[in-house]
């Protein structure tokens, strides 16, 4: 049951709860309230100030059973992921509808990166990285004609595939290169809650997985997909971000298409909020490269937002 106070004869939904304790004002943990002799919880705060992973924020709040104001602050230098696409680095599900979640990112959210494409027989093994790749910065094959600075890498970077001259000798055809997985959400809305977030930080969807290689004159997978900022089921209110000048959020980066040709082009995964781009001089039968898909299933049509200001992520449901 989120808190009301009367405000000029109206009554106004509180964020913030203080009191004042000797003269000092002072935001409580926790507050309650008796219901018909029952003592409920209807605000809490919570600081995450260790990396985590897989974050519940309904298991954080003690599972509350009623509706409750939540406010809870990842600090600065923490990191918040997860260790497989199908979950969400933080999870809102659970909480009873009307409930008012403030989320207070200072540090690095970010979905999981999806999966390298199989790589068909024949074809070469450790030429693709998979989305979030956090391996050493790689320059590019410029003899390949590959036109960047270098390949992404880190959280929400989607997988590149760099390239070599690649010549395995007869036969000149071979199988398929499988595609990369999708990158998985930020956050995942499955609450009809009210969300707010305020973000000075990082929290981005995990990169798409590199298309896979292909064996000699076949086809390469396609890149993945990066994973939105917020993936949700049921009905929501519009969930709103307060971004200052430091904050970036964006849907994941798109992976690089793999390729098969006898001599191939370079794959580079795109930043967060920006699609992959594959180099094909030699016409070498990529799979397509991935996409950034947007900040939610419902807000396609934004991938990125790296400046100051009041924002809709995902409108509502």
């Amino acid at each position: 049951m989120p808190i009301h106070v009367n405000n000029a004869g109206t009554w106004t939904l509180v964020n913030e709860v203080y009191v004042n304790d000797a003269g000092v004002w002072r935001e409580p943990q926790e507050v309650y309230v008796n219901d018909a002799g029952v003592w409920k919880t209807v605000h809490k705060v919570v600081t995450v100030a260790a990396n985590t992973n897989n974050l519940n924020l309904y298991s954080l709040a003690g599972s509350p059973t009623t509706a409750i104001n939540l406010k809870v602050t990842v600090n600065a230098g923490v990191t918040v992921t997860s260790t497989s696409t199908s979950n969400a680095a933080i999870d809102i599900s659970s909480f009873a509808a009307g409930s008012v979640i403030q989320l207070i990112n200072n540090g690095t959210v970010y979905g999981a990166g999806g999966g390298v494409g199989s790589v068909a027989a024949g074809g070469l093994t450790a030429q693709s990285y998979p989305g979030n790749y956090t391996g050493t910065f790689v320059t590019p094959n410029y003899s390949n004609n590959h036109l960047g600075t270098g390949y992404p890498t880190g959280p929400g970077a989607g997988g590149s595939t760099p390239g070599y001259n690649y010549y395995p000798g007869s036969p000149y055809s071979g199988g398929n290169g499988g595609n990369g997985g999708n990158g998985g959400p930020a956050i995942t809305l499955n609450s009809n809650v009210t969300l707010t977030i305020t973000n000075s930080g990082t929290m981005v969807g995990g990169g798409g997985g590199a298309g896979g290689q292909a064996f000699n004159n076949s086809g390469g997978g396609r890149g993945g997909d990066g994973g939105y900022v917020i993936s949700y089921s049921g009905s929501h209110p519009a969930v709103i971000l307060n971004n200052t000048a430091a904050g970036l959020v964006a849907s994941g980066g798109g992976a690089s298409g793999g390729w098969g040709n006898r001599y191939e082009g370079d794959g580079v995964g795109g930043r967060p909020g920006f699609s992959g781009i594959t180099y094909l001089p030699t016409g070498g039968g990529s799979g397509g490269s991935g996409a950034s898909p947007g900040l939610a299933p419902n807000n396609t049509g934004t991938t990125r937002i790296a400046s100051a200001g009041t924002f809709t992520i995902s409108p509502a449901v």
